[in-house]
Formats: C-alpha cells, structure tokens, sequence
C-alpha cells in the first residue's frame, strides 16, 4: 500500500481557502488572494503532470489519486474553516486538567497576546516614545524604569521615513535610533535579529479598506502576516495610515482589532499608535484618549493616553485602561536636548551610555548638591526631616529643585538620593541652634564632596557624541 499523500501546505489567511463565504467577500484582499491561489495551485498541478509524465506515478499513487487527495484536503479544509468560524462550548472538565498561567504583560499597560493602543495629539511624540519602546523590549532593557520582557519586535513606519526620497541621506527614523541606541549605550547592529523595521512611507499602507460591501482586509494585511513569522511584537504607527475604514462605525472597528490580534502569538502584542481628535487634544486632562467610537477602547485590551501638561514642556504618559492589570500608571517626561529624547522623572535603571551616565548625575546627585551648598551659603540650610513643613523636600524644592524631582515618585527618589549621597560621604548631618535655642539638625556638604563644577559633567562630556547623520531638519 503506498503512503499516504502529503497535502500542501495551507495557504494561511483570514478567510480560509475552503470557506463558502470566502466567495462573499470583494475587495483588494480578495484579488490578491485569488491571485496567489491560482498560482500555488497552477505551480502544483505542473509538478504533478511532470512527474506523471515522467514516472507515470507519484509516490506510487495514480494521477487520479492525486487529484483526489487535492479535492479532500480542499473539502477538510473548508470544514475547519466553517468550525472556526462559529462560537464554540467549553469543556469544563478538560478545562478543569489545564495548567492555570495567570495574564501576564511585557511591560507594564501591554498585555501579552492582545492589542494595546496608544493614543495623542499630532506632534506630542509617540512615534520616538514608542520605537524608545521597541528597541527596549528588542534588549529586554527597562523602558522608563519599567522592566520589560525580552521579545522581537517587528516596527511598522508610515509617518517618519528612514532614507531620503533619493535615498541620500537619513530620514527621521534613522537619527531617533541613533539617538535611542547612544542613551543606551548600544549599537544599531546589536539590534539584528530583535528588532526590525519596516519603512511603509512610501506606499498605500492601509490593512483594512472600506468598500460598498463593508470594511474588508488588502492584501497588505495577508503581506503583514507573512512577515510576522519570527517576530512576538508588533509596534504599528500609525492607525491613521494603516486604517482605511470608517473610525465611527463599530463593525469596522472591531473587526480591524480582532485582525491585528491574529497576526502575534499568545506571548507577543500588538502596539497600535493612534491620534486623537481636536476636541479630546484641546480637553488635556480625560479619560478618553482615543479618537472615533467606543470599539477602540472596547476592543483593545490596554489604552495608552500621552498628553501635554498645561503651561510646562512635561508630558504625561498614562495607562487609562488595563483589563488584566491595575489602571492609572503615570510617566513624566521631559525633553533633553542634549539625548534628543524624552527622559522620565525615574530614569531607566543602571543606564549604561555614557550619555545616559553623565546626564543622570547632572540632573539628579549633582543637584542635590548643588542645592545644599547654596542653602547653606545663603544661612538657611536643609533640614534632615523627612516631614513638617519644613522637610528636606518642601525646603529643597523652594530653592529651585529640578523637575525631575516633581510628584510622589520624584519625592520618594529625593530621599533616596539623599540616603545614597550620605552612604557615599558626599553630605553629612550637622547641628544648628535656632534663636530660640531649639536644636535641628541639617544637611552639609562634606569635606571631600567634589564642587557644583565638578559634581556636574561638562559641555563635552553631556554633549552626544558626533553622528554619522543628521538630525532631520524641520519642515
């Protein structure tokens, strides 16, 4: 008896080649599906005549087994087609032998296996917050002092390119890697085989297109899928490009997340980039960080909103929704021209360029100690107390503490700070009689404790080094 035939392998898609309804479908998916069907099945069927031709059989089988073979794999595959597509009853009992693995994120507001969206205004930074992102998820490095779980990443650019048009010189995407990778004292190369990108500036880059029959998927999503085969992660920026349907209607929405959500495996994710509407960007302050109908929150699993403080330069990068983990983490960031990126009040734990290293002490150890030598030069020292209205943070901060420090945590790494300063034998603790002869005790600066020149790194030293590109010009 000859062995049984292999079947080719199944053409993977949203909409399975057996499927009746797949005739139902219109649209670019459609023909770029059609199209890549013909051709797999014309390039099989003249491997099965060249070789009936040539051996008169095929692994012992007739030509007519062969075409039998094809037309039951057809039929099976049309059958689990139609059983995927229907709602299907748990088994308790066989539920009940499963091991129990809790949910679990790759950061902290970014479920494994679901779609996490992060939403702002046009021109608040998402797209170099997000690929700062990507590169620290692709090193399993803390991103803004969260830790991260170490999974490659596919990158998905439709807003800032990586080459000029002509392709002679770098775009904007080129320097913010450049940048991101000196902060953490890496090279781009190091990145290779965790992080890849993809440059989808230059074409119509839409997933999902609306058509008179509804929203349906191109033939982009099908390419997408195909490129995710070694990748856990995937970053898309942004909505705006890649979503060609209707942002108002709940039924194209839905189906556009559900999509994105079958392109990773269960310990990946998928990060959406979206911008807001003018009303939601003018508002500030909300809990609805998203553009379009409620599907998009409903839909994702966690919601990123990142937004401008009024009257500062800070932003506020805040997890509005979490179903599986607490809600309401909150990041402070700050522009750093010398970095040229966005720094956290809680900067990146153990950062390891030298950029990252020098302006870390600049704007944290050294000014600490900047602030108890003038305070003490100006006759009103820093009292040790932790609480009163006089505590070491009310008096530090009315003497021009540095906003890194703003906030409950940029209080709590006050402290800390002080405690390493102490531990170091960079500052002491000194006792002072008030006129009304109560004794407290106070800050100083010891001895052997290097002056506001030296504690601070210099021009040369915080400067980024020279780059093999430029930084993009505006326009």
């Amino acid at each position: 008896m000859a062995p049984p035939l292999s079947r080719p392998a199944m053409i993977g898609t949203p909409f399975p080649l057996g499927d009746p309804r797949l005739d139902t479908v219109r649209g670019p998916f459609l023909d770029a599906l059609r199209e890549r069907r013909d051709k797999d099945a014309a390039a099989w069927g003249h491997a099965v005549m060249v070789e009936a031709e040539n051996n008169h059989l095929v692994n012992g089988h007739g030509l007519a087994d062969i075409v039998d073979a094809g037309q039951a794999w057809i039929a099976d595959e049309a059958a689990r087609a139609a059983l995927a597509l229907l709602p299907q009853e748990i088994d308790l009992r066989e539920l009940s032998k499963l091991h129990v693995d809790p949910p679990s994120e790759i950061v902290e507001g970014i479920p494994e296996g679901e779609v996490a969206l992060l939403g702002g205004h046009g021109g608040t930074g998402k797209s170099l917050i997000l690929l700062y992102l990507c590169v620290c998820i692709a090193l399993g490095r803390p991103w803004y002092g969260m830790p991260t779980k170490r999974r490659r990443v596919l990158f998905v650019g439709c807003e800032d390119a990586t080459r000029s048009k002509d392709g002679e010189k770098s775009g904007p995407l080129h320097w913010r890697l450049v940048c991101i990778c000196r902060w953490l004292g890496i090279q781009i190369a190091d990145l290779h085989g965790w992080l890849r990108i993809v440059d989808a500036t230059h074409v119509d880059a839409e997933l999902m297109s609306e058509t008179h029959d509804g929203a349906v998927l191109t033939h982009l999503y099908e390419w997408l899928r195909q490129q995710m085969h070694d990748s856990q992660v995937l970053a898309l920026d942004g909505a705006s490009d890649l979503f060609g349907a209707n942002e108002n209607v709940r039924r194209h929405v839905r189906p556009f997340v559900r999509a994105l959500r079958r392109l990773i495996p269960s310990d990946g994710a998928v990060i959406l980039l979206a911008h807001v509407d003018k009303t939601t960007a003018k508002t500030g302050e909300t809990s609805e960080g998203y553009s379009g109908n409620t599907a998009w929150n409903n839909s994702v699993r966690a919601r990123w909103y990142l937004r401008r403080e009024p009257e500062s330069d800070e932003l506020l990068l805040e997890v509005q929704k979490s179903n599986y983990a607490r809600a309401g983490t909150c990041i402070r960031l700050r522009w750093n021209d010398s970095a040229h990126l966005f720094v956290a009040d809680e900067t990146d734990a153990a950062p390891t360029g030298p950029i990252a290293r020098a302006l870390t002490a600049a704007d944290e150890a050294a000014a600490i100690l900047h602030i108890i030598r003038t305070a003490t030069e100006a006759g009103d020292p820093i009292p040790t107390s932790s609480t009163g209205e006089r505590s070491s943070y009310k008096v530090a901060t009315a003497r021009g503490l540095p906003p890194a420090f703003a906030g409950k945590s940029g209080r709590a790494k006050f402290y800390r700070l002080l405690e390493s300063l102490r531990a170091s034998g960079r500052i002491g603790v000194d006792s002072l009689r008030k006129p009304n002869r109560h004794q407290i005790e106070v800050f100083c600066i010891s001895a052997t404790a290097p002056t506001a020149v030296d504690s601070a790194p210099t021009a040369s030293e915080s400067a980024p080094p020279t780059a093999s590109v430029a930084p993009p010009t505006a326009g």
